[in-house]
């Protein structure tokens, strides 16, 4: 049996055994925190009850991203930030600290949300100690030693997998298609060392083909979603909704905005020059634009850079099938129109490709590498974690009618 684990933003595992996924949870279904960012206890200790298992039955443990830092996860930033809270992060630390040549202590800055209960305790305590360490080195031994001591597996059966590759692998592995026609795409904010990749089939495993860390679309997504006053990494799809309201003298020079910043040709992504920080750069640039303009601008410049990106590489790699994953997969429109393309004959977009899925990449990643790809069974659905029993349902309803009544009887007695 091996267990995939994911922690950061919607943080959860996945339970593999025989060529399939016999369990997968977010730890946010447990704690009712959206996002949830924590070691997701909850979620392991469910899916071992579910399948009927000890941890004596996990024989590897494939945690994800090798080049990520603890700091966002001592503030369980996903979960507890609030808009202003993002607002404040970009002005008092990510300014001072870019933009500013000022050095800043992240957790100093936001030290009213550390949240340092139980082991977290510990990591604090380690980063403080020890200044001068790598930071990404504390986090992955803090991460290993939690499932040695939760779990009580070989340190040589705990692996870490590159973020993107679990994407990539995720998309291939979770889908229907297989063979060497088949193109990979992923692309999201940032992973362990690019923000979208292009991979395909070789002798039995996935090749990277090309790797980009300034194809920032969504990260753009993400600081526009900000700028509109709305929270990112969870409200892009709002932005996303919005955006088919805007009329074309409303987007048209936002647009233009958003297309001098980035563009992709033969191969490459071109910047400009001027662009430093995208949170200040674009809230300068944009600041006289309606809010529906801004948002249909930006889904248009994010489907023209991802259909540029696909078109070019199918051509180079001569296909005709294509596998989209990573975060910005969820953009449902941007999909719609790399379907659309006339050098796609087929389209398989992965069921949740955000991070909330590694925990089932880095199992596959991990398959992958070994040569075992080929007998990791497609994903039919996305209904992988426990399931409610009759009593518990009953039992919801009837606790939540009575809470009804009574807030009922309130609201009575109020107006009489």
């Amino acid at each position: 049996m091996k267990l995939g684990i994911q922690i950061g933003i919607t943080s959860g595992c996945a339970f593999f055994d025989d060529g399939r996924i016999l369990f997968a949870a977010s730890e946010e279904r447990y704690s009712n925190i959206k996002n949830d960012t924590v070691f997701p206890y909850a979620s392991i200790q469910d899916g071992m009850e579910f399948l009927g298992i000890t941890s004596e039955g996990i024989d590897k443990v494939l945690l994800v991203s090798q080049n990520m830092s603890p700091i966002h996860y001592l503030v369980r930033r996903e979960a507890s930030f609030s808009i202003g809270d993002y607002f404040r992060e970009q002005n008092e630390y990510y300014k001072p600290s870019l933009m500013e040549g000022e050095k800043k202590d992240y957790l100093n800055v936001f030290s009213e949300k550390l949240n340092l209960d139980g082991t977290s305790n510990d990591l604090y305590k380690i980063i403080c100690e020890k200044e001068d360490t790598d930071i990404n080195k504390i986090w992955n031994d803090w991460r290993i030693n939690e499932v040695i001591r939760l779990l009580g597996v070989q340190r040589d059966n705990v692996l870490i997998m590159n973020h993107e590759k679990s994407h990539a692998a995720y998309g291939y592995y979770g889908s229907p298609f297989r063979g060497d026609d088949v193109l990979v795409v992923t692309c999201d904010g940032f992973g362990d060392e690019a923000n979208a990749t292009i991979s395909e089939l070789s002798k039995g495993k996935l090749k990277l083909l090309e790797r980009y860390n300034n194809f920032n679309v969504g990260r753009i997504y993400r600081y526009i979603t900000l700028l509109l006053a709305m929270k990112p990494s969870e409200h892009e799809f709002k932005v996303m909704g919005l955006a088919p309201y805007a009329k074309e003298y409303e987007y048209k020079r936002p647009l233009e905005v958003f297309s001098k910043s980035y563009s992709f040709s033969n191969g490459k992504v071109l910047v400009d020059p001027a662009l430093k920080d995208h949170f200040f750069y674009f809230k300068e640039k944009l600041e006289e634009y309606r809010f529906d303009g801004i948002a249909g601008a930006l889904q248009i410049f994010v489907e023209r850079m991802l259909c540029d990106l696909v078109e070019y590489w199918l051509e180079c790699a001569g296909k005709k099938r294509i596998v989209l994953s990573g975060g910005v997969s969820l953009n449902i429109k941007a999909n719609m129109e790399v379907g659309k393309l006339d050098a796609v004959d087929d389209l398989f977009v992965v069921g949740s490709g955000g991070d909330e899925s590694l925990c089932i990449g880095a199992i596959f990643a991990h398959e992958d590498e070994q040569g075992d790809g080929e007998d990791i069974h497609s994903l039919d659905n996305l209904f992988l974690g426990g399931e409610s029993t009759d009593a518990e349902i009953d039992d919801v309803i009837s606790r939540a009618s009575i809470t009804m009544a009574n807030c009922s009887r309130e609201i009575l007695n109020k107006v009489a």
